[in-house]
């Protein structure tokens, strides 16, 4: 190729010097033969390293961004984005864009991703372009560089750095100018992103994994974010990978489970290829979906593609891995969020409990004590835990500040809509924690976690915890499964799954509630053994999230079980023994065992008239459930007399306002309602209303519960329209607050549709019962009494609708 000639008229010093750069006369002079000046320029050419990808597929919103930032003279323009997101592709295509479009433009392609690949790259791209003088020893490849991208004689150029992950190298010297470089010359003090001048006729075009980085290098009107690829673009990259061996259903399972990332889609195909007799995408997704294990192994594998750069790999997992080591050698706190992070649940990671888990990093997990408490009528429950605190020293905040936004400027996390939590992608996730066990340092952190929760989630949580249980629950349930070595670690675990199961179980999500309570029981069962309080708290919450789902057998037998560790622990006076027979007699009630649940209740009222006195919330509580026991033998005179007294009570020592006292009230009016003293029922009911929706609010459950009783009166009173509307007010509520599937939001439609079929709006009745039917399904099984109970009643509806249609007089209203 031929080598440039100097311009006419000028020396080859006055070249060097014209750029305004400092002059180094005595480094240039003579170095130009007349050889050399009679030689002519290059045609010019694109010296990226990579070929055509013919399965690329063309993002063509990205390419016209570039193209309008890169249309603005001087301009730098960074490609910014998650290792793996196809950043490098996007710039390659943009490359061979320019060529096609333009021939005449120079494309150069420099690796950025270490300062020796650096200088190596531009010193070829020197070489090719034929520079005079860059073979003369002791001549200055980078001032010589930079002269000819000053020159507009040479013509337009694009020049693309790319992996300029950690820009320092270009903020310094090169290394051949430094004092550690083999250049014996004193250096000129420029550095190595001086030697790239902005000029009117070229453009530059960086890809980072990291914002920081770029915005060291461009500011933030020219940058360009490059997300995951949408589901249409990444199946026409798999299909265009696999080819023949592309299945379309089976393929949007894999593009999903790969979060869309071009380079994880890429191997997989490449895998699948390559295991063609033996593997098929419906395979490859099996086995991704067998166990975070499994997937890891698929996407750790690395093999070999011709279009990356050599240094980089082909796994997605590793590509991440050596930026997690790179985030863990520049700033510790960012891997210790990043390292945390990967416990929670993906998504909606709260930042005040991350900043707060992050302080205590390296400390010693505070012990929670387990205890049982009791609650306000059915079974008993404790008042909330303080929430997470947010204090920190101003060295914390700023060190998590920063943490956290290293980990926005690498793409690893980022910030949800509400700007309260973070989130980040499920293959992320199983990175970090693949490059965590590869340290042997996950089960520390997942250690830290678990204690952390533990301490953060409500003990036997209230309504007015939901909203705390709610955020902290999608990153308890997750830890299930999990299994800690540590005695100590694994006692937490079972403390904290104690109280996700009592949430779970008040939510209506009674899966989770088993899972959790089950899992919590059987840990203490393990470490601590049968016959401990611990284990006897964890008997407690199973056995009511049994007595939630009707399986009373199994509730009293756990309920039995823990009353007898309390027993022989704390003696039958004990504030905890009395809880257990508490609860038992809520359960042999509900059996219709009303003379054991007479018996329990009795004791329990005797026990804590002891403990507390009569006036006494505790005291109050025991009255209630032996007068609901009493309400259901039909002796409404005594379950009146103890309700009358534990309203009295209620309303003296906690206040007419007080949850409690209203559930009192609606107690007292249930008996006159069943006495069929209907005006003083709906006066009781329109008072709890009124005073629920003041103190509780009128989107709160209780408050819903209350219409529903008021609509029993109306029903009891023909006004079936009257109770319908109530009820539907009340539904609406119970699915806000508790769920569609709550058994309770299930029983509230399923009395709305008897009060719709007594109005004669069968269809609308046989609708409602029939989504009630699906919906206690879902929450209980098709063969709990409560769901067959539905079903069978929309058939006897259907066949009186039938009954009616065929009758004479139907039919003669009809004509």
């Amino acid at each position: 190729m031929d080598a440039l000639p100097l311009r006419t008229g000028h020396s080859f010093t006055n070249v060097t010097t014209s750029d305004g750069a400092r002059a180094h006369y005595g480094d240039v002079i003579n170095i130009t033969t007349a050889s050399d000046q009679q030689k002519k320029s290059p045609k010019p050419v694109s010296t990226v390293p990579f070929p055509r990808d013919p399965d690329y597929v063309r993002r063509e919103n990205v390419i016209k961004d570039i193209g309008d930032k890169l249309s603005v003279p001087t301009a730098r323009v960074a490609l910014v984005g998650l290792g793996g997101v196809g950043k490098t592709q996007i710039a390659i295509d943009y490359a061979y864009q320019i060529r096609d479009e333009s021939p005449e433009t120079w494309v150069f392609w420099l690796h950025a991703s270490s300062a020796p690949r650096f200088d190596s790259s531009v010193r070829d791209v020197v070489a090719q372009l034929q520079i005079p003088g860059h073979k003369e020893t002791g001549a200055n490849v980078y001032q010589l560089f930079r002269s000819w991208l000053r020159d507009p004689e040479n013509g337009s150029w694009v020049l693309v750095l790319d992996n300029a992950d950690d820009v320092r190298f270009l903020l310094r010297p090169p290394a051949s100018e430094r004092a550690d470089g083999q250049d014996p010359r004193p250096p000129s003090g420029d550095r190595c992103i001086d030697y790239l001048p902005p000029s009117s006729h070229g453009k530059f075009l960086f890809t980072t994994r990291s914002l920081s980085a770029a915005l060291q290098v461009t500011d933030r009107s020219n940058v360009v974010m490059v997300e995951p690829m949408g589901e249409a673009h990444a199946l026409l990259l798999l299909q265009r990978k696999l080819q023949a061996g592309y299945d379309q259903d089976h393929g949007a399972e894999l593009v999903k489970e790969l979060d869309f990332m071009p380079l994880a889609m890429a191997q997989a195909a490449a895998y699948i290829r390559k295991q063609a007799r033996r593997s098929s995408i419906s395979d490859y997704v099996q086995k991704l979906r067998k166990s975070d294990k499994s997937m890891v192994r698929l996407l750790a594998r690395d093999d070999g593609d011709t279009r990356r750069d050599r240094e980089a790999t082909d796994s997605i997992l590793l590509t991440w891995q050596i930026s997690f080591d790179y985030i863990q050698e520049q700033r510790t706190s960012a891997a210790d969020l990043l390292s945390l992070m990967s416990c929670f649940d993906r998504q909606s990671i709260p930042e005040a409990l991350l900043n707060d888990m992050s302080k205590g990093w390296g400390e010693a997990a505070t012990d929670l004590s387990i205890h049982d408490t009791e609650s306000t009528g059915g079974n008993d429950s404790a008042s909330m835990t303080e929430s997470v605190s947010s204090t920190s020293s101003e060295s914390e905040n700023e060190e998590f500040t920063e943490g956290i936004q290293t980990l926005l400027d690498y793409a690893f996390i980022s910030m949800t809509g509400a700007q309260t939590s973070f989130e980040m992608h499920r293959l992320v996730q199983l990175a970090t924690q693949g490059w965590l066990e590869s340290q042997k340092t996950l089960e520390n952190y997942q250690s830290h976690f678990i204690s952390s929760l533990d301490n953060a989630f409500p003990e036997y949580a209230s309504f007015e915890d939901w909203e705390n249980c709610q955020m902290l629950l999608p990153h308890a349930a997750m830890t299930v499964a999990i299994k800690f070595r540590k005695r100590e670690v694994a006692l937490q675990h079972a403390s904290l799954l104690r109280n996700l199961g009592w949430y779970a179980q008040d939510r209506g999500n009674l899966a989770l509630a088993d899972n959790a309570a089950s899992r919590s029981l059987t840990l203490l069962d393990n470490l601590l053994g049968p016959k401990h309080l611990d284990t006897a708290n964890s008997m407690g919450v199973l056995a009511s999230v049994y007595y939630e789902q009707n399986l009373y057998e199994q509730s009293v037998k756990l309920h039995v079980q823990a009353l007898e560790v309390r027993k022989a622990l704390l003696a039958l006076e004990a504030p905890d023994t009395a809880t257990s027979m508490n609860n038992l007699g809520v359960v042999y009630s509900k059996m219709g065992l009303h003379e054991q649940a007479i018996e329990l209740h009795s004791q329990t009222l005797e026990v804590r008239k002891t403990l507390f006195g009569v006036e006494n919330q505790y005291t109050a509580t025991s009255m209630t459930n032996l007068a609901g026991v009493y309400l259901r033998q039909g002796l409404y005179e005594q379950a009146a007399e103890l309700h009358k007294q534990a309203l009295e009570i209620r309303q003296k020592i906690q206040g007419p306002e007080n949850p409690e006292t209203l559930l009192s009230m609606s107690n007292l009016a249930s008996v006159y309602f069943a006495q069929g003293l209907l005006a003083q029922a709906e006066e009781l009911y329109e008072q709890a209303i009124d005073i629920k929706k003041k103190v509780l609010g009128s989107k709160h459950p209780d408050t819903a519960a209350s219409l529903n009783l008021l609509a029993a009166v109306y029903s009891s009173q023909g006004l079936h329209d009257r109770a319908a509307e109530l009820e539907l007010q009340g539904i609406i509520i119970m699915e806000e607050a508790l769920g569609l599937t709550h058994p309770r939001t299930v029983l509230a439609t399923a009395n709305m549709a008897l009060s719709l079929f007594r109005s004669g709006r069968t269809e609308n009745a046989i609708e409602q019962l029939r989504l009630a039917a699906v919906r206690s399904s879902v929450s209980l099984g098709s063969d709990h009494p409560m769901t067959i109970s539905m079903i069978t009643k929309i058939e006897g509806w259907k066949k009186q609708k039938q009954a009616f249609a065929d009758s004479p007089s139907s039919k003669k209203e009809t004509n």
